[in-house]
């Protein structure tokens, strides 16, 4: 584990793989990303899934 490191977890459910995209491309969580997700980025690990509801 890297130090400063934490455990965090954001878990959100959408109806549609397209309500995800919608999601992943509006302009206000691109710009979170940039601004606040980026510069981190090197110093944090990141995972993302499916799960297993995924478009169940």
């Amino acid at each position: 584990m890297r130090e400063g490191n934490a455990d965090v977890l954001f878990a959100m459910t959408f109806d549609t793989q397209e309500s995800w995209a919608a999601y992943g491309a509006h302009p206000a969580h691109v710009a979170v990303v940039e601004e606040h997700v980026k510069p981190v980025l090197e110093s944090k690990v990141f995972i993302q899934s499916a799960g297993p509801n995924f478009l169940s």
